[in-house]
C-alpha cells in the first residue's frame, strides 16, 4: 500500500505526479497458502526514456526497502485496509465477501474469524516490523518485464499455440488410447425455493437552503455511507467537436484546490478511511463518495472542497493532458476501442450532443485545453442549481442533512442562465452500411453493429424491449452468444446492449470474431435478429429465463450500498418512480412472449443498422464485397 496502492503512495508522488515519467503505476501483492509474489507495474509516459524511468522506480522501491516506511503512511495504510474491508463485507460471495473471507480464515487459520485478528494486527503495524518484511522479501531477486509498443509484424497463427502454425498441424489424438471411465455419484437436484419480494429501501426526500434536493435511501448493514452529488452536464455537455473537455475536467478535479495539492487530498482521503472519485457518463457528471459514518462530516468538507474549488494549475493540467492523450493512444491501437470510438458519431451524428468518440475526446481538442477552459467548463456546469445529491448507508435524514448544509448549503448559483443541452436535436438519418477500419495482422475482427432507436430513454413501459434484449445477445445464454460461440465457435463472447441515455436511445451488437468468418459472423448475427420473432419467436425457456430467472437475479444486484446507490441514481436520470427496482418483479411477470416479441420486432432488427469493422483488410476486404452492402473507409487516425 505504501509503495504503488495507496493514491499517495511513494511511487505515485515520485513518478507520475512528481518527475511525470509515468502514466499510472501501482503495487500489489498476491498471497496464497504456500508462496506469494509481489508486482509493481508501470506504464511510461510517451517520450520518456525507459531507462530513465525504470532507475527512478527502482530508487523509489530502494529507498523504501531501505529506510522503511514513516508511522503517518502505515496509519493511513491501515485506515484505508479497515475501510476497505468493511465494504466488502456487504457482499455474500465473491472473492472479498462474506463468504470467502469467512472460508479463507478457516481454510488457512482454521479460524472463520481470522479477519477480525487480521486487522487488528495490521493497525498495530509499526515501521520497523514493515521494514524488517521489506528488507526479508523485496531483497531478493526480481524477474523485470517490459513491453515496448511498435507495429505487429506477425499473424495471429504464430502467436502462440505449438510454434509451428502453419507448416505442421498439431498431433491428432490417438483413438485407441484407453479412457478411464467417470464414475459419478447420482444426485437429485434439490427443489427451486420460492423467490421472496424484493427488499428495497424507502427514499426519503429533503432539500439544502440553497434548493440542492437530496435523497437518501437508510441501509445499516455497515457503518459506512455512499453518497453522488450528480450535475446534468455528462459528455453531452461537450458538443461532438469538443469531446473530452467535461471529463477532463472532472478529472482535474482531485488534482488539486484552491487550499490543497493532489497529494495532501489523497493523503486526507486515506486519513479519513474515505473514496472521493470523479467521472462522467453521457448525461450527468458526479464527485461521488464512500465515507465511514464516523468519519462523515470532514469527508464531506473535503469532497465539497473538490468539487467548488479546484485549483486547475498549469502542471497538474499538463500531466493530465499527457496521461489522456495516452489513454486516447491506446484505445486508436485497440480494435474494440476504436470500434467504439466510431460507433457513435456515424449513428447519431456529429451534430448530436451523444454523437462524439466518447468521453476521452479527441487528441486534437485535448491538446489545445488551457487550465483556463477547464475552468469555464467548471463555472459552467458544476453549480448548486443542476446539482442534486442521493445517499445510500447508514445514517437517518436527520443525521445527514445538517452535515451538508455545513459542506453544500452556502453554495449560491450565479447570475447566469443555466445551460442546457440539446439531446433533442434530429439524429443523422439512419441507412444500413459497412464502415471499415483497417488494423493490419489483426487475427481476429471487432464487428460493431449500432443504430439509433425511435424511442426516448426517459420513454415508460420499456421492460418488454430490456427483457427482448437479454433474449437476443445480453445474456450469457442469449441467441446470438449460443450461435456464434457454441455452436460455431467463432467467438469467444458476443453482446448487445441498449445505451442508458435520457435521449434517443441507441441498439449495439459487439462480437469479435475470427477474421476467416467476418463476413460469415455478420450474416449470422442480421439472420438471428431477423428471425426474432419472424421465424422464431420466444420460446417457453427463454420466457422463463428472461423473467423468473430476471427476478431471481435481483436481490444479487443490490446486495451494497454501491449497488444501491447506482440503481438510484439510473432511476433518476430515467426519470422513473423511486420504488422502480421493488416494482420491477411484477412488471416482468406481467410481460408474455407476445410482449416481448413485439418489442423485438419493433426495435431489434438489422435492417438500419451501421456495422464498424476493425480488421486486417487484405483479409477481410473479399469477405466484405459478397455481403452486397455499400462499404466506406475510416482511419484509425481520424478517430
Amino acid at each position: 500500500y505504501v509503495l504503488g496502492g495507496l493514491a499517495s503512495s511513494r511511487l505515485d508522488n515520485a513518478l507520475v505526479r512528481g518527475d511525470e515519467l509515468a502514466v499510472s503505476v501501482s503495487a500489489g501483492v498476491d498471497q496464497e497458502e504456500q508462496l506469494g509474489f509481489l508486482e509493481a507495474p508501470m506504464d511510461v509516459k510517451p517520450g520518456v526514456d525507459p531507462a530513465a524511468a525504470e532507475k527512478k522506480f527502482d530508487a523509489v522501491i530502494a529507498d523504501l526497502v531501505a529506510n522503511g516506511p514513516t508511522r503517518d503512511e502505515l496509519q493511513r495504510a491501515a485506515t484505508s485496509v479497515v475501510s476497505s474491508q468493511i465494504g466488502a463485507l456487504e457482499v455474500v460471495g465473491g472473492f472479498g465477501g462474506k463468504g470467502a473471507t469467512l472460508a479463507e480464515g478457516e481454510l488457512y487459520s482454521h479460524d472463520p474469524a481470522h479477519y477480525r485478528k487480521e486487522l487488528r494486527e495490521i493497525a498495530a503495524l509499526t515501521p520497523d516490523q514493515v521494514k524488517a518484511a521489506l528488507q526479508r522479501w523485496l531483497t531478493r531477486p526480481s524477474y523485470t518485464l517490459t513491453i515496448k509498443p511498435g507495429e505487429r509484424t506477425e499473424g495471429g497463427a504464430q502467436l502462440g499455440g505449438w510454434g509451428d502454425e502453419g507448416s505442421v498441424p498439431p498431433p491428432k489424438p490417438d483413438a485407441k488410447a484407453p479412457v478411464a471411465p467417470i464414475h459419478q455419484p447420482k444426485r437429485e437436484a434439490p427443489p427451486v425455493a420460492p423467490v421472496r419480494a424484493l427488499t428495497f429501501p424507502t427514499v426519503e426526500h429533503a432539500k439544502l437552503s440553497n434548493g440542492i434536493e437530496v435523497d437518501l435511501a437508510r441501509r445499516t448493514a455497515i457503518p459506512k455511507l455512499s453518497l453522488a452529488l450528480v450535475f446534468d452536464a455528462g459528455n453531452a455537455a461537450d458538443d461532438p467537436a469538443h469531446a473530452g473537455v467535461q471529463s477532463l475536467m472532472m478529472d482535474a478535479l482531485e488534482e488539486g484546490t484552491t487550499s490543497r495539492s493532489a497529494e495532501q487530498i489523497a493523503a486526507a482521503q486515506e486519513q479519513f478511511g474515505a473514496n472521493i472519485g470523479t467521472g462522467t457518463v453521457t448525461d450527468t457528471s458526479t464527485v461521488s463518495l464512500t465515507a465511514l459514518t464516523a468519519n462523515l462530516l470532514p469527508s464531506l468538507e473535503l469532497m465539497a472542497d473538490i468539487a467548488r474549488h479546484p485549483a486547475f494549475a498549469d502542471s497538474d493540467v499538463a500531466r493530465l493532458k499527457a496521461q489522456r492523450l495516452a489513454e486516447i493512444a491506446q484505445a486508436q491501437a485497440n480494435p474494440i476501442g476504436l470500434a467504439q470510438r466510431a460507433i457513435r458519431p456515424l449513428i447519431y451524428g456529429t451534430q448530436h450532443p451523444y454523437g462524439s468518440v466518447g468521453g476521452t475526446g479527441k487528441a486534437a481538442v485535448i491538446e489545445a485545453l488551457t487550465p483556463a477552459d477547464l475552468r469555464a467548463e467548471h463555472d459552467k456546469w458544476l453549480r448548486p442549481d443542476l446539482a442534486r445529491i442521493t445517499a445510500v448507508g447508514d445514517m437517518t435524514m436527520a443525521e445527514l442533512l445538517p452535515k451538508l448544509e455545513d459542506a453544500f448549503g452556502g453554495w449560491k448559483a450565479p447570475a447566469t442562465p443555466a445551460p442546457t443541452k440539446a439531446i433533442d436535436v434530429p439524429v443523422a438519418p439512419s441507412r444500413p452500411r459497412l464502415v471499415v477500419i483497417d488494423h493490419p495482422n489483426s487475427p481476429q475482427s471487432v464487428l460493431l453493429f449500432g443504430r439509433v432507436l425511435p424511442l426516448e430513454g426517459t420513454a415508460k413501459g420499456q421492460e418488454a424491449l430490456e427483457l427482448a434484449n437479454d433474449v437476443i445477445g445480453n445474456d450469457f445464454l442469449s441467441r446470438l452468444m449460443s450461435d456464434l460461440r457454441e455452436d460455431k465457435g467463432w467467438t469467444y463472447g458476443v453482446q448487445s446492449s441498449l445505451l442508458q441515455v435520457r435521449g434517443p436511445r441507441g441498439f449495439i451488437v459487439l462480437a469479435p470474431v475470427q477474421a476467416d468468418r467476418t463476413a460469415d459472423s455478420i450474416r449470422l448475427i442480421e439472420a438471428d435478429m431477423k428471425a426474432f420473432p419472424a421465424q422464431k419467436p420466444v420460446d417457453p425457456v427463454e420466457l422463463q429465463r428472461v423473467t423468473e430467472g430476471s427476478i431471481r437475479n435481483l436481490p444479487d444486484q443490490f446486495q451494497t450500498n454501491g449497488q444501491v446507490l447506482g440503481a438510484l441514481l439510473e432511476d433518476q436520470r430515467l426519470g422513473r418512480p423511486d420504488d422502480y427496482q421493488a416494482r420491477l418483479p411484477g412488471l416482468y411477470r406481467a410481460l408474455d412472449a407476445k410482449a416481448i416479441d413485439a418489442a423485438a420486432a419493433k426495435y431489434l432488427q438489422p435492417d438500419q443498422m451501421v456495422i464498424v469493422v476493425v480488421g486486417d483488410r487484405s483479409k477481410i476486404d473479399d469477405q466484405l464485397k459478397t455481403l452486397g452492402m455499400p462499404i466506406e473507409h475510416m482511419e484509425a487516425k481520424d478517430l
